[in-house]
């Protein structure tokens, strides 16, 4: 009962009898740099990352196989490839794509074993006179898979899609023919087994930066289009259009106004048959406040998740670009929106992102990114969440981390030099409150309320470790704790009897 219980709450004890507690880590791949992605494969997971490889001091692609601690098992380096979203995983063979890191803008595919035995490396040319080529996804498509980018001249850019066959043969392209300056960045196979792109386009023309929807069949032939009348944006080439095919065929993007911050997008949800709205959501219109999407997914219930990097420049808790997840429901309504705000030596939040996210068989999430350094240096970082987005507060192996609830504006806090509140769940209803950095000058006060809001417990705290023994029933309760009248800490706790 008591293990049923600690499961329920905490998510704890996983299926297979394996224990493991949620994360935050700056994983070491000993390079700087950023993991674009995190790929299932059966029971295995692996990162694919762009690192700076300190020797040769160019950009280099490392596949790493993780176990569900985050851990790295094996990994596999590609020295010669710049990546983007660009790897994929199909059976037991890893396809990669990217540019020559020497330069130029020359694409290599390589294939190989999960062991790193390279089987095949070929490469292609795309460009014509004077352009260079930027690299965005990569994906399997049925026995082919598709390569996407655009290429760029005279600060003018056109989408190109690229079909290979799993040999890493090159069967044909398809380059848009809107030669304004456009560029195809996600893509997405739906139920319909067609090829769903997602491209801005940002001509000098008015109306600027019109977005379109476009899908494709097996030969590239333009069969749907979606372009609604007024999404402009703000600004120009920072931000790409996001978006995927959910199981119903419906098509989830973010979408933005004219005349909005560039990072503020409306998240909009379409009848693909009716190209109707099925549901949108509106964010404040409030300039100091930026979401920058870089990914979107369907998760196994329906529910949709979102992420990337969140700032707020003129609000208490200033955030500064910081890694980010949204998790909405299927009718489109917010559940949960956290911040992730790694403190650097000086106490100052590091900048971030998260490019991607997985969903474990449990529910729990895993999400990939990177943050930056006081030397400008690209940490890695991989965290893992319980299916709301929290972490463990007892988390101490990890960086200092505020985690900001931006709909309830609580900050928890995890790692070395924060309160922890242990044993959680407590058997006998004791508790131990402890303070890291505790200060004789300052005044410590505690509250334990119910789920319902009403105060059980409270008092005062008049050491570094505080052992309390609160004679409450079984149940979830929330523990607030106060540091000269202000929250410190909000953390859910569990008493089993």
């Amino acid at each position: 009962m008591n293990r049923i219980v600690s499961l329920f709450f905490f998510g704890l004890t996983y299926v297979h009898g394996i224990g493991q507690s949620y994360f935050y880590k700056n994983i070491d791949i000993h390079e700087p740099g950023t993991i674009y992605q995190i790929i299932p494969f059966g029971e295995k997971i692996f990162l694919s990352s762009q690192l700076l490889c300190v020797n040769t001091q160019k950009i280099c692609t490392n596949i790493a196989e993780i176990n569900d601690s985050g851990n790295i098992l094996n990994s596999i380096y590609f020295e010669n490839i710049n990546p983007s979203i660009s790897t994929f995983i199909y059976r037991d063979l890893i396809y990669l794509g990217g540019l020559d890191s020497s330069g130029g803008s020359t694409v290599i595919l390589e294939k190989r074993e999960l062991s790193g035995n390279l089987l095949q490396n070929k490469k292609y040319n795309f460009i014509r006179d004077g352009e260079y080529m930027n690299i965005g996804y990569m994906a399997q498509w049925g026995d082919n898979f598709i390569l996407t980018g655009q290429l760029v001249k005279d600060n003018k850019s056109v989408g190109i899609i690229a079909k290979f066959d799993l040999d890493l043969n090159l069967i044909s392209t398809h380059i848009d023919p809107n030669n304004d300056s456009n560029v195809t960045w996600d893509i997405a196979i739906g139920p319909d087994s067609l090829l769903t792109c997602f491209i801005m386009e940002n001509g000098f023309a008015e109306p600027r930066d019109r977005r379109r929807i476009e899908k494709y069949d097996k030969d590239l032939n333009l069969v749907w289009k979606y372009q609604p009348p007024d999404s402009l944006l703000y600004l120009g080439n920072d931000i790409k259009l996001h978006g995927t095919v959910l199981e119903n065929g419906n098509i989830f993007f973010t979408y933005y106004k004219l005349g909005w911050n560039d990072r503020l997008p409306q998240l909009k949800c379409i009848d693909t048959l009716t190209k109707e709205s099925v549901w949108e959501y509106d964010f404040p219109n409030i300039n100091s406040h930026k979401r920058l999407v870089l990914q979107t997914k369907e998760l196994k219930n329906g529910d949709i998740l979102i992420s990337g990097s969140y700032a707020t420049l003129a609000t208490t808790p200033r955030i500064r670009n910081s890694p980010w997840l949204m998790r909405l429901d299927r009718n489109g309504n917010r559940k949960w929106e956290r911040a992730f705000v790694e403190l650097g030596p000086d106490g100052q939040d590091k900048t971030g992102t998260l490019w991607d996210f997985i969903e474990l068989d449990n529910g729990d999430l895993m999400a990939c990114g990177h943050v930056t350094d006081i030397n400008n240096r690209w940490d890695p970082l991989l965290i893992r969440t319980d299916a709301d987005g929290c972490i463990d507060q007892g988390t101490t192996n990890c960086p200092q981390v505020q985690i900001i609830d931006l709909m309830s504006g609580t900050v928890d806090e995890i790692g070395e030099d924060v309160v922890s509140i242990y044993p959680n769940p407590s058997y006998e209803g004791n508790v131990t409150i402890d303070i890291p950095d505790y200060d004789h000058n300052d005044e410590y006060s505690y509250s334990v309320q119910s789920t319902s809001g009403g105060c059980i417990n409270k008092g005062t705290l008049s050491h570094k470790v505080n052992e309390l023994s609160l004679n409450i029933p079984s149940g979830l309760y929330l523990v607030t704790l106060l540091k000269n009248g202000k929250p410190m800490l909000n953390q859910k706790w569990v008493v089993v009897r």
